[in-house]
């Protein structure tokens, strides 16, 4: 029958996606959205599948956890409706984003994860209760995942702004403000001021915006951080022009 046909087609993609989990031999870094609609931005997760188990690091964690520190905790491939990836024994670094923060409210963070297309080097997926594009990529076998991860904490420590100029040109055309992993942005755009909210990821060099952003009639992506000049440059062709300046706010010591 027809349901037959299909459960077997499921079990076979089932079994795919495990060995494909599993045979990357350094893991990979999965970016990890946060929130409706992207609302808190995203952070690194490195992982890497065992077949049973998970080992994961992360850029942040609880107020006890060093960054970078492995914690291992079980996952499951399975095959419902559709198949997915799912964390299902506790694991903070990434079950911190679902539990309750009272009120019957949480950060919007899924451990479960339907799973779109899957290669070797990229795995795309969608969160099962909040709808999120989630992807993996397989990690390079010479990285060093500590190291990795102190780079990305590097640059959001040294970029510790909460405000940035938007500079074209070396010209003023609006400000950013930071809230959690996104960017509020404001610029003038013939005569009205457009504001937006763009979630975003830190890397080991600067962030990169979750999709391509259209600033003042210019389209950017990626960014890279100058600690010594405390500014963002964007490194898209066509716009390296553009760069965000970290201020101070008024009566700052």
């Amino acid at each position: 029958s027809t349901r037959v046909r299909s459960s077997a087609a499921s079990d076979v993609y089932k079994r795919q996606c495990q060995e494909i989990l599993k045979d990357v031999p350094n893991g990979w870094k999965l970016e990890y959205y946060i929130g409706s609609n992207y609302s808190a931005g995203a952070i690194t997760l490195l992982i890497k599948f065992d077949g049973k188990q998970v080992e994961m690091a992360s850029e942040t964690g609880a107020e006890s956890y060093k960054p970078g520190t492995i914690i291992t905790s079980l996952y499951q491939v399975k095959s419902e409706q559709s198949t997915m990836l799912t964390f299902d024994s506790y694991n903070p670094l990434i079950h911190m984003f679902s539990g309750p923060l009272g009120l019957n409210m949480n950060v919007g963070g899924d451990y479960e994860f339907i799973i779109k297309e899957a290669s070797a080097e990229k795995i795309v997926m969608q969160g099962k209760k909040y709808g999120n594009t989630i992807v993996m990529y397989a990690l390079p076998d010479d990285l060093n995942w500590e190291a990795y991860i102190n780079s990305v904490n590097d640059v959001e420590e040294n970029a510790f702004f909460i405000q940035y100029q938007l500079l074209v040109d070396g010209n003023l055309v609006g400000m950013t403000q930071r809230s959690n992993y996104t960017f509020v942005i404001a610029y003038n755009d013939g005569g009205n001021i457009v504001q937006e909210q763009s979630p975003f990821l830190f890397t080991t060099d600067g962030f990169r915006f979750r999709e391509p952003v259209s600033l003042a009639g210019v389209t950017v992506q990626n960014f890279v951080w100058d600690p010594s000049s405390e500014l963002f440059t964007c490194t898209d062709e066509g716009a390296t022009n553009v760069k965000m300046k970290g201020i101070y706010p008024e009566g700052y010591i």
